[in-house]
């Protein structure tokens, strides 16, 4: 079975932070958490997975295209639910949509704005004036709408009220029962790791103090 997320000795220094040498397989139809204090590197992992950070050394295969030489097939198979927002803020959550969309092979507008509705957004409300949870419920109906296979998420419950982070959780959960997808994500709630983690590590000074299965 081809790996979605395949790491191997990635490194990227940004001023005085190393991440160094993380490495790691992630196969369909689990979700691996990451955890570890503000600093530690695990946004700077996941902007570097995606390659809006340019590595310095190793790998990143994401369902067995390389960042390096298949980005647009690598990043076509991805979604994503960041802390920062890299839609336009100006415009729609509909045309964001839209816009966004045309850059996705399996885009599905219809599916976007029915998953907008169920989870409570208006289509015509300008993305910059969502709260920071509808943000979140953004990005995850536009990540599903384009039929991602790898999710990745920073911090995706930090700062969201109880009510819906218990759904969001739940939600996670739904996404890898099929087998054919799987999430990546980093918190500092280790609750969350407790409900929903398949695997574990512990990130330290940009590096992986622990890489384990929850068991």
């Amino acid at each position: 079975m081809t790996p979605l997320l395949n790491i191997q000795h990635l490194d990227k220094t940004i001023g005085n932070f190393h991440l160094s040498d993380i490495s790691l397989c992630l196969e369909p139809g689990y979700i691996f958490g990451l955890v570890g204090r503000n600093g530690a590197g695990k946004t700077t992992l996941l902007r570097t997975i995606l390659n809006l950070y340019q590595k310095d050394s190793g790998s990143v295969v994401v369902d067995g295209f390389s960042m390096d030489t298949q980005e647009r097939e690598a990043k076509d198979r991805i979604g994503f639910v960041l802390d920062e927002f890299l839609f336009e803020k100006k415009l729609s959550v509909e045309t964001n949509g839209k816009l966004f969309g045309a850059s996705y092979s399996q885009y599905d507008h219809a599916l976007f704005t029915d998953l907008c509705k169920r989870f409570g957004l208006n289509l015509k409300q300008k993305t910059g004036r969502l709260s920071k949870g509808e943000k979140s419920r953004f990005q995850l109906a536009f990540a599903l709408s384009h039929q991602a296979k790898l999710f990745l998420m920073d911090e995706p419950a930090s700062g969201l009220d109880p009510l819906f982070r218990k759904e969001l959780l739940s939600y996670m959960q739904e996404l890898v029962e099929d087998g054919t997808r799987s999430i990546l994500f980093s918190t500092h709630l280790t609750t969350d790791l407790d409900q929903i983690g398949d695997y574990i590590a512990l990130m330290d000074r940009g590096q992986f103090f622990f890489n384990m299965d929850m068991e």
